[in-house]
């Protein structure tokens, strides 16, 4: 018995047993795949400066592996990522996201926004290609850092009304509809 507990106390995949109790399957695959030969769940840094998951196949159960480990992200681009309304609401769990860049998220509704207005320090929020709607914009007050925000719409659609309403809510963020700055 002593020779099988010593044998687990060996590295295997240079993280000890006891670190390896602290990952569950799921998670540690995660790791090792989109950050190679991650340090035990320890040393993984608090704050990252760049996240990038841009047109991969990460999921909403993976988003929250990352929030587990990482509580603040200066910029998170999951552009054309396959994930919905729960990535966003696992991000609510960050101390701080200055940008979130989901271009091209088609599974993300109006249901999300609820979630968006819970995140903290964002600057910088990228919609376009979402099935987020305008109208589903309207409550966003509560980003009071937020100074762009890019969405699209339908080019033969009424939106002033609209418009004016969320300047009103958000009176210090610039407006990109469909990449162009909406001029009030």
């Amino acid at each position: 018995m002593a020779r099988k507990k010593k044998q687990r106390e060996m590295p295997i995949n240079n993280l000890s047993y006891t670190n390896q109790l602290k990952w569950n399957k799921a998670e540690k695959a995660f790791w090792a795949k989109y950050f190679n030969n991650p340090p035990a769940p320890e040393n993984i840094p608090k704050h990252r400066d760049r996240l990038s998951f841009r047109s991969s196949d990460i999921t909403d159960e993976e988003i929250g592996f990352v929030v587990t480990r990482i509580s603040s992200i200066n910029m998170l681009d999951l552009d054309d990522a396959y994930i919905t309304s729960k990535t966003v609401e696992h991000l609510t769990r960050l101390e701080h996201l200055g940008e979130l860049r989901l271009k091209g998220c088609t599974e993300l509704y109006d249901d999300c926004v609820t979630y968006l207005t819970q995140l903290k320090g964002l600057e910088l929020l990228h919609l376009v290609g979402t099935n987020i709607t305008l109208e589903g914009l309207v409550g966003m007050h509560p980003l009071s850092d937020l100074k762009k925000l890019f969405i699209s719409v339908d080019p033969k659609e009424k939106i002033e009304a609209t418009m004016l309403r969320i300047r009103e809510e958000l009176p210090q963020c610039a407006f990109y509809i469909n990449y162009r700055l909406y001029e009030f």
